[in-house]
């Protein structure tokens, strides 16, 4: 695991759905995992189910409390309150939502550095190397050349068998030369060689300008007609990270009503995923 002591796994099944449960079977003991899920919503893979099965770890499915947007989001950060370790394991969110992240450094300027944030379980497990075997090879010309398989440990006392004159190169560890490569011609220096024209640079387009005109369109079409200046200056705050999307529905409401701003922010969720291809 990520921290010998064992890690505390809350994972938002709305958002990562049973790819976020990948690496579960792998837990062991001192591992726990909180899986919040919308009953009405959630399913779990068959192929899930038997690495669930497998897991040693303790694994709590908890039903989350109808809501709001944003109302499972507000709820695992509670269970992380609830159950946050303080016995030396790691707490860490499964989640694609970059808005726990603004969570995690809150916590970590008050002190508490034990939260992280990945996609999935098995991003915070080790991956696991196969054992090496190396072939070994006896020079002495006595004998006649024995290939014994050595396991990694015993690579370092093999390797002072061979000769000094022999010197491997890299990534050869018998100690073989390979053939080297013919010489290349020799070229004719007596007149300089051309220098290639140099080609015009193509000058590179202002990112930021045609990506704002993209977004405002993208919601010119979805709404039926242009946005405010400072309506898109909230939808592009919330693109690149500097707002997220609880603030972003914060302003809808508040300066067009609850109502209204619920039916602005659903629309603008809808397109979602376009706006964040045209952006970046």
């Amino acid at each position: 695991m990520e921290n010998e002591n064992g890690t505390v796994f809350y994972v938002d099944y709305e958002n990562v759905s049973s790819g976020g449960l990948t690496g579960i079977e792998a837990l062991t003991e001192s591992d726990e995992v909180y899986v919040l899920y919308r009953p009405s919503t959630s399913k779990i893979e068959l192929s899930q189910v038997s690495r669930i099965m497998a897991c040693k770890a303790r694994i709590e499915f908890v039903p989350a409390i109808p809501g709001g947007p944003n109302s499972l989001d507000f709820q695992l950060i509670t269970l992380l309150l609830l159950h946050l370790p303080t016995d030396g394991r790691v707490a860490c969110i499964i989640s694609n939502d970059k808005g726990y992240d603004n969570v995690i450094n809150m916590a970590r300027k008050q002190g508490v550095d034990n939260i992280r944030r990945l996609d999935c379980i098995a991003a915070a497990t080790p991956a696991r190397k196969p054992r090496r075997r190396v072939a070994v090879v006896d020079f002495t010309p006595e004998s006649v050349p024995e290939v014994a398989e050595q396991e990694e440990g015993e690579c370092e006392a093999a390797c002072e068998a061979v000769p000094e004159s022999v010197e491997p190169e890299e990534g050869d560890s018998l100690g073989y030369r390979s053939p080297l490569p013919p010489a290349p011609p020799v070229a004719d220096t007596s007149a300089p060689a051309p220098e290639p024209e140099a080609k015009p640079q193509r000058k590179q387009p202002d990112d930021p300008e045609p990506a704002r005109a993209k977004v405002e369109r993208i919601l010119a079409d979805k709404f039926g007609a242009p946005l405010s200046k400072q309506q898109v200056d909230w939808v592009v705050s919330t693109l690149d990270g500097r707002k997220n999307k609880a603030q972003l529905y914060n302003y809808f409401r508040s300066t067009l009503g609850k109502e209204q701003g619920l039916e602005f922010y659903g629309k603008v969720k809808e397109c979602w995923n376009r706006l964040v291809r045209n952006y970046r």
